[in-house]
């Protein structure tokens, strides 16, 4: 009779629960002639073999412990009539050098006379951890005390079931029950209505926003609607969050269901589960900094209107990040924070940045500076620094090692490994997915930046504890035009690069070429089948200009058509400063328009590489 194999392992705790519920085993091993042979014992529960396997049954701890106790709670095996216990069973290889340790696979076919299948779901268990700190460490470094990833060992239904952080009261005879602080609910389906711990006078109302997949997941992500100071009300209480009083976070989870939708129980058949480890909180007064930058787009016009100067920012830990835009919106609304931003961006100012600033947190702001060879900033006429101002994007993530981006989404995707940082991540981490607040933010010039060097410089920038990031100078950002316009025609274009043409992940061996001229949309070319190393290139348009005079605007470089059409270059790229505004102050809209054209084109891969950057860059969106 051919047994159906059931795919689960039974950590030691739970052997012990069995053993203790229904014993098949007498008070003596020499007591139980009866029993067949490959059958194992642990302890007083009895878990009947499949013997047409061999596979490894992962029973090193058992092996170990086996050494050290009485026949009334050994490990035992049966063979050949025979029982071997302690070192004697490392004489069969089925049944050593298993990993992990304490579990046993999946060749169990009955549980102290029970058949196994009732007992498949009760392999579950998950774990948890601050953002950043897997390794449960004391340092508070490079780390969220307000975000936490939470890992299960098999799949889920992603919006099934709750979540609950018990935040104990250690200094009461019942931490984690009567005497708790609180809990803080998080339901899976997002139904969170936030509440007050139950035991802290004045304390905020909390939940958690949820980050994950769609579907059914593995890991997901918990980011809380409030700050700490607030949650304890720390200014009248003066519980901290790391104090001794509260250490020990714990994790629960009721309700849940697996993949194909069976509640995920305990031994005993209860839906309530605990996380493996509980946290405690540090103190973090450690402020957040970059540690990596990348310009994204340093060639004016390599991808149609896209920005030159675009710069990709990697911070140490999750960070927030509160805009003028944002505030401008609670003005106009009338609202305050904390706030969800977005729908996605939990904003948590602490007690003490409330009263610090006007809305809660610093004003974002970031700069570009010009700058000579030295460093030094370049200065206008007036003495000023020549300067274009910086916008936050939130947008790309930071991929798994060996991750494969797609397209203009590659051209902005960092891997894990190519970043000199060490983050403290756990082995079944994916990359860090957008909207976790952890470093992965673009900035862009509200213009191209222009021919010449740059700095950026970015200000009040702000972790979960409220620590507020050092302004941050940026190395140097060397920006140059993607090619000069040697003619233009109505018929066409040609074009000679500024360095050897080299294949990107955009447009791969051709180049786009977009006409305005003002806020008009007149002419697109595509330079077609370029070699690597190629130095010039022509291009026919789609369909012919329909004048050739004044200025124009291809692709962010701006060329003058002589009256008497005899030069073949008179294109700027050094100052858009002095330029009609139709022709700078609109790149967005520059970047729909030619989208929209390309779409006309009826060219559907040239659409999707030349949109804003916002809308080619959604790497792993949940």
């Amino acid at each position: 009779m051919i047994r159906k194999k059931f795919m689960y392992s039974l950590a030691l705790s739970t052997i012990m629960i069995l053993g203790a519920g229904n014993c098949a085993l007498a008070e003596s091993i020499d007591q139980l002639p009866n029993i067949q042979d490959n059958s194992l014992v642990l302890g007083k529960s009895l878990f009947k073999l499949d013997s047409a396997n061999n596979s490894v049954y992962n029973l090193n701890t058992f092996v170990e412990s086996s050494k050290t106790v009485d026949n009334k709670n050994g490990v035992y095996y049966k063979y050949n009539g025979k029982w071997y216990t302690g070192k004697d069973i490392e004489s069969f290889t089925n049944l050593k050098n298993g990993t992990p340790l304490d579990t046993i696979s999946n060749d169990i076919l009955k549980v102290n006379g029970e058949d196994s299948s009732i007992y498949k779901n009760h392999n579950f268990s998950f774990d948890w951890y601050q953002d950043g700190d897997y390794s449960h460490d004391k340092d508070a470094d490079n780390e969220s005390i307000e975000q936490f990833v939470v890992n299960f060992n098999q799949n889920i239904n992603g919006s099934k079931g709750t979540l609950k952080i018990i935040v104990p009261d250690n200094t009461k005879k019942d931490p984690y029950g009567t005497d708790k602080l609180g809990e803080i609910i998080i339901n899976l389906d997002g139904s969170n209505k936030p509440t007050a711990l139950a035991n802290v006078h004045g304390g905020k109302p909390v939940s958690g926003f949820v980050v994950k997949n769609k579907g059914n997941v593995n890991s997901l992500y918990i980011e809380l609607t409030e700050d700490w100071t607030r949650i304890l009300n720390t200014e009248e209480t003066g519980i901290n969050y790391y104090d001794a009083r509260v250490n020990g976070l714990k994790l629960t989870a009721e309700n849940l269901e697996d993949a194909n939708g069976n509640k995920l129980t305990n031994a005993d058949g209860s839906t309530e589960l605990t996380a493996k480890r509980s946290i405690n909180l540090a103190k973090d007064t450690q402020k957040p900094k970059v540690i990596y930058q990348k310009p994204i787009y340093t060639y004016i016009g390599e991808n149609g209107f896209q920005t030159a100067g675009n710069t990709r920012l990697v911070f140490n830990e999750p960070v927030q990040i509160f805009t003028q835009e944002m505030a401008d919106s609670l003005e106009k609304s009338g609202g305050t924070l904390p706030e969800i931003e977005s729908g996605y961006n939990p904003l948590t100012p602490s007690q003490q940045q409330l009263k610090d600033n006007k809305y809660g947190l610093p004003i974002f702001s970031a700069k570009y500076y010009k700058v000579d060879d030295k460093g030094n900033n370049i200065l206008d006429k007036d003495g000023n620094p020549v300067t274009i101002e910086g916008k936050y994007s939130l947008m790309g993530d930071i991929l798994k090692t060996g991750a494969k981006g797609e397209d203009n989404g590659d051209k902005i995707a960092f891997r894990l490994n190519q970043i000199p940082f060490k983050y403290d991540f756990d082995p079944q981490n994916e990359g860090i997915i957008r909207f976790r607040d952890f470093g992965s933010f673009l900035i862009n010039p509200v213009t191209t930046l222009t021919e010449g060097k740059w700095k950026l410089v970015a200000k009040n920038i702000t972790d979960d504890a409220g620590n507020t990031m050092d302004d941050y100078v940026s190395d140097p950002i060397e920006i140059k035009p993607y090619f000069t316009i040697e003619k233009l025609t109505k018929e066409g274009i040609k074009v000679h690069f500024t360095d050897p043409f080299a294949k990107n992940t955009v447009f791969g061996n051709k180049v786009i070429v977009l006409v305005y001229k003002g806020d008009d949309f007149v002419g697109m070319a595509y330079l077609n089948d370029l070699k690597e190393g190629q130095t010039e290139a022509e291009g026919t348009f789609t369909k012919p200009l329909t004048t050739l005079e004044g200025t124009y605007n291809i692709n962010n470089i701006i060329y003058t058509v002589p009256k008497d059409n005899s030069s073949l270059n008179t294109q700027d790229t050094t100052s858009n400063n002095n330029l009609n505004t139709n022709t700078t102050n609109n790149t967005d809209n520059k970047d729909n328009s030619s989208a929209d054209n390309l779409s006309k084109a009826n060219n559907e891969d040239t659409l999707k590489n030349t949109k804003d950057l916002s809308n080619d860059t959604k790497l792993n969106q949940n």
